[in-house]
């Protein structure tokens, strides 16, 4: 009896005509993604994405760099994953500090990388997949969640970069990259900004990936040149400023320093007085109860928390 092996082009067939076989597109991840579904098979707990950030370029020499600078890079990167990650839930303003379990799930902790070439820096979540998508209470006509808050973060930070690199220069003004970044709102927006402003100080070309497990890998490469029209483009179309409105009661009123109104969640915001003049402010006493419409810009310094900046747009009294 002669048996008959089905030789490699025949197994790979028969696993692209699977109807729930994950997308590919290269070898690396074909050989990841079985030994992922083989984990799987096992019972064990979903592994942790990674993704590896590649600097290159001017502002590498060899395989070192300006501990200072990779470090604000590393933290600029964060930013960006915090504020798409809090933008996907909904909290896309400028004022006020995000919620800490927000803050906790986009968290991304620097892993040791024994890759050689540049200067390779890998990441992975800090919250385990275990933790965050247990499916104990899913229904089984459900599906079960299979992207972490950092995942979708991640994954949509490189689609904005490479939808930035892919414009290029040659911004058209309804181009979709311009109404993606605006629907994240500002904070994101000046993250992304200050990613890509810092790159391009710091003459860094960079390569991004991201592995999550039964998924192919998103690469981006993002140059010096890239950087620099990114953070311009983002600047000129003023996506770093949005308007708010507020109530609250007047604590220091003036038409040449800050205004101080204690809004609504007893928080005190100071806001210039911009467009309110002297006759605006006039009618209006300590304690009064009003409604102010500023415009807002987000500002960032190395290491602090991001700030938002108010300028009065107009000011009336509530009865």
């Amino acid at each position: 009896m002669v048996s008959k092996r089905p030789d490699m082009f025949s197994l790979v067939d028969e696993l692209l005509t699977q109807d729930n076989a994950p997308d590919w597109d290269s070898a690396e991840d074909l050989g990841r993604i079985s030994t992922n579904a083989m984990v799987a098979s096992m019972g064990s707990p979903r592994e942790r994405s990674t993704g590896v950030l590649r600097f290159f370029g001017e502002g590498i020499n060899g395989h070192a760099g300006s501990m200072q600078a990779i470090g604000l890079a590393m933290a600029n990167w964060q930013k960006l994953v915090t504020s798409i990650a809090a933008a996907r839930q909904g909290h896309k303003g400028l004022r006020g500090r995000l919620p800490a379990a927000i803050e906790n799930a986009a968290m991304l902790d620097l892993q040791a990388s024994p890759t050689f070439g540049s200067l390779v820096l890998t990441f992975a979540p800090r919250t385990s997949p275990a933790d965050e998508l247990d499916d104990a209470d899913v229904l089984p006509t459900f599906d079960k969640p299979d992207m972490q808050v950092v995942d979708q973060a991640v994954v949509t930070a490189l689609e904005l970069i490479r939808e930035g690199v892919a414009n290029g220069p040659d911004l058209d003004e309804d181009s979709g990259w311009i109404s993606d970044l605006s629907e994240l709102g500002p904070r994101a927006a000046t993250a992304l900004a200050s990613w890509a402003k810092h790159s391009a100080d710091c003459s860094f070309d960079v390569d991004l990936k991201w592995s999550q497990p039964q998924k192919p890998t998103q690469r981006v490469r993002m140059t010096k040149a890239d950087a620099t029209w990114i953070a311009s483009a983002i600047s000129s179309k003023n996506l770093e400023e949005s308007t708010e409105t507020m109530t609250g009661d007047i604590v220091t009123i003036s038409d040449r320093s800050n205004l101080q109104i204690e809004v609504s969640d007893g928080e005190t915001v100071n806001v210039k007085p911009g467009k309110i003049n002297h006759d605006d402010l006039a009618p209006l006493r300590h304690g009064d109860r009003v409604e102010i419409t500023a415009s807002v810009e987000f500002t960032s310094l190395p290491g602090d928390e991001p700030r938002a900046a108010y300028t009065g747009e107009s000011i009336r009294k509530l009865s």
